[in-house]
């Protein structure tokens, strides 16, 4: 039996739906094959930019519009090519794609952190 935390006074009715925190660990190795891997990430890519547009689409008529602007902003993002060739430099560098796409969010991340509008770094 589940228990869940209440969000207010009363009783709910409805479907259970529970959150797994998802397993995001890996292994970083070397690459051998910079083709192979780099193919690799670019199906991931597109993967992650299908089902982020399903969600999207899916929230552009449950929830509106300007909500699901936010998720065709994280394809937008994934899709940059600042991010995919900073990637891809990475990977031919020999490092995994996994590493890759940490080490260039964290660098973004750094960036976006230290300018002074403070817009960028919400």
């Amino acid at each position: 039996m589940y228990k869940g935390v209440n969000a207010s006074e009363g009783i709910g009715i409805g479907n259970v739906m529970v959150a797994v925190e998802p397993d995001l660990s890996f292994e970083p190795h070397e690459v051998a094959d910079a083709a192979a891997e780099k193919q690799r990430y670019a199906d991931a890519l597109a993967v992650f930019c299908e089902k982020t547009q399903a969600q999207a689409d899916h929230m552009k008529e449950t929830v509106g519009e300007a909500e699901a602007e936010i998720m065709s902003g994280h394809i937008m993002l994934a899709q940059d090519p600042g991010m995919t060739d900073s990637i891809n430099q990475a990977i031919d560098g020999g490092t995994c794609a996994e590493q890759a796409l940490v080490d260039t969010s964290t660098m973004f991340e750094n960036m976006f952190l230290s300018m002074d509008d403070e817009m960028f770094r919400l």
